[in-house]
Formats: structure tokens, C-alpha cells, sequence
């Protein structure tokens, strides 16, 4: 038991002690109705210990208070430290390794090698249903620039492989003759999901899992004259994947696109 306790316990027990003083002494004087000395002697004895009790049970709300803060505190630094180990868990099981990319690309009519497609009646093809020899060949390279920083500001194309965070690379041409694509004919012109497979060719260390994407800005290059970026996922050897949607603008005097990745709602 703590001193707190034993000077509420005792403050109880002095209070008592002068509440019975008080009932087996006379108080006041029967004669001149005055309080006696045993009266007051009863009666500030029963205020001052009154009084330590009541100190003691404030003190004693104090430090329940402090108490209750403190485990408020260790808690929430638990909690804290919990979500960082999930997240650590979660940037191991999601890390970039042997990573596919799939992009959707808006193609206006106007190109010549998409004129025909846009002329079928069909509104979605898959590409495995287009023979062959019809299929556009998408003989081009998309180079993928994630830099950490949001705020990361203009840069030139050939900037790409210097200020990078992470770098990938991905060649079209094999999934187009593959024909692991997706048509779709809108009143705009073509959109086209494909997906790719793509090598890493830079890595700082500060973007190792698919959950540091979140929040970077991303510079897409290598597009033909007209065409634009929509909507890219990113895939890992283990299947893991995530999906963005984010707002490209071009990049002055390039082929390239730039966007934020949103951050992640989790």
C-alpha cells in the first residue's frame, strides 16, 4: 500500500475517531448554549482530517490520471511500432522483383498503323483473337522513372537515367506479337491495355517495394506523337500488384509523361 492510501485510510479513520469524540462529549453547554472545548476540539479535528482525505483523493485522481496517460502513451507507441513492422512485412512480401507492367495507352485514329482497328465493328478486341499478321507490332520501349519525392519538378528526357529513384524498362513488341493486349474502340479513338515484361536498370534503395510507389511522381517516355498514358499496374514474380490511376501531363519538349502516384488509403 502506498502512502497516498494509508493517508486517505487514516484520514477516515481520524475523522471517525472525532465524529465519536464529538458524540460521547458534550459539545455545547447546556447552561449558555456555547460550543465547549470538546466541541471545537471534535470540530476542527473532523475539518482537518476531512480535508487530508479530501487532498488525498485528489492526489490520488492525479496520479490515476498520470497513470492513465502514460498507458495511453505506451499503447500508442505500440500500436505505432505494430504498423511499422506490418508495413516492413508488407514491403518485404511486396518487394520489386522480376517486375511486368501493364499500361493502358490512348491512341487517336489518326495513326496510321491503328486507322484499321478503328474501323471494325467490334468494340473490344483481345489481341490473341487478331491474327497474327494483322497485329499492330508496337515496336517500341516505355522507360518507367519513379523518383520518391512528389514534388520532384521538370526535367529533360535524358535526365531519366540520373535522377531516378528506379528505373524500368519495357519492350511492347514481344507482348504485341504475343498478342497479350486489349483493344477497346471508344468515340475518341483506341485504348490499349498491354502488359509487358521490364527490366530494372537503376535502384537507389529508396523505392524497394511496390507499397513505396505510393506517393512518387512517375516520368513515362517513349510514346508515339499523339498517344498518351491512362491507368499502369505494376506486378512482382509473386504476384503481388498494385494499380494506379494517376493524372498524366506531358513533358515539355518530350515524348515523355509525368504524373503523382496517390498515396496509398491504407
Amino acid at each position: 500500500m502506498d502512502f497516498v492510501a494509508l493517508w486517505k485510510a487514516a484520514s477516515i479513520v481520524v475523522t471517525g475517531i472525532f465524529g465519536v469524540l464529538a458524540l460521547l462529549t458534550e459539545y455545547r453547554d447546556k447552561q449558555t448554549n456555547k460550543v465547549t472545548k470538546w466541541g471545537y476540539i471534535s470540530l476542527v479535528g473532523i475539518l482537518v482530517s476531512a480535508g487530508f482525505g479530501v487532498a488525498a483523493q485528489l492526489i490520488e485522481n492525479s496520479q490515476q490520471e498520470t497513470a492513465r496517460e502514460t498507458v495511453a502513451k505506451q499503447t500508442l507507441t505500440l500500436l505505432e511500432n505494430t504498423g511499422r513492422a506490418v508495413g516492413d512485412i508488407q514491403r518485404i512480401l511486396s518487394s520489386i522483383d522480376d517486375p511486368a507492367i501493364s499500361i493502358q495507352i490512348k491512341i487517336p485514329c489518326t495513326d496510321a498503323e491503328f486507322v484499321k482497328f478503328c474501323q471494325l465493328p467490334a468494340v473490344i478486341l483481345l489481341g490473341h483473337s487478331i491474327p497474327e499478321k494483322l497485329r499492330p507490332k508496337f515496336d517500341l520501349a516505355l522507360g518507367f522513372c519513379f523518383i520518391k519525392e512528389a514534388s520532384a519538378t521538370n526535367r529533360a528526357a535524358e535526365e531519366l537515367s540520373h535522377d531516378c529513384d528506379l528505373s524500368l524498362f519495357a519492350s511492347l513488341s514481344e507482348s504485341a506479337s504475343r498478342g497479350t493486349f486489349e483493344l477497346t474502340r471508344t468515340k475518341h479513338g483506341l485504348v490499349i491495355d498491354i502488359w509487358a515484361k521490364t527490366s530494372v536498370s537503376q535502384n537507389t534503395g529508396k523505392i524497394v517495394s511496390l507499397r513505396d510507389m505510393y506517393g512518387s511522381t512517375v516520368e513515362v517516355f517513349g510514346f508515339r506523337d499523339g498517344w498518351t498514358p491512362g491507368r499502369f499496374k505494376v506486378r512482382t514474380r509473386s504476384a503481388q500488384e498494385v494499380s494506379f490511376e494517376p493524372q498524366f501531363s506531358p513533358i515539355k519538349d518530350t515524348t515523355g509523361y509525368r504524373a503523382v502516384v496517390p498515396a496509398s488509403k491504407s
